[in-house]
């Protein structure tokens, strides 16, 4: 699988709000074993997502929240997990993304970070305020930054 594709894993597509009675069955009981670990579910959406096979299929975000720590997983519809994103503290970024992190934010704002992880790979996520303006860039642990699907 080459590293574009497992990128356009989660295109940006119109969000469509939902219950949990809505989901289908497997990723139902794919989201009742995080509630029963404690995490509180936020909000539920659909959103298109393609396969690292290359198929398109509807994904479903699940944003939960567990001890004030935000957390959205992405499930395809056979309950599998295509996608964690969480929200972490700057000491759990590795150094090398520490720096490419800071210097991507040079004269601006760090306003959050994220560490996701798609099909084995390990990204992280600032979100940054430079000029007035919100952006978010990918990096790997290395550093290196990674470009964002067309569409996000």
């Amino acid at each position: 699988m080459t590293f574009m594709m497992m990128m356009m894993l989660c295109q940006a597509a119109p969000a469509t709000p939902l219950r949990l009675a809505d989901l289908p069955a497997a990723v139902q009981k794919a989201v009742e074993k995080e509630t029963q670990a404690g995490a509180k579910i936020e909000k539920i959406k659909t959103e298109k997502v393609t396969l690292p096979s290359g198929r398109e299929e509807t994904g479903y975000e699940v944003e939960f929240e567990l001890k004030d720590q935000e957390r959205e997983i992405v499930y395809a519809a056979s309950g599998e997990v295509l996608q964690i994103e969480e929200e972490i503290s700057w000491k759990q970024v590795p150094a090398a993304a520490q720096r490419a992190i800071q210097a991507a934010a040079k004269g601006g704002k760090l306003r959050k970070t994220d560490r996701l992880q798609r099909q084995g790979q390990v990204l992280y996520e600032a979100e940054l305020e430079i000029g007035g303006k919100r952006s978010s860039q990918l990096f790997t642990a290395a550093g290196q930054p990674v470009p964002k699907p067309s569409g996000k």
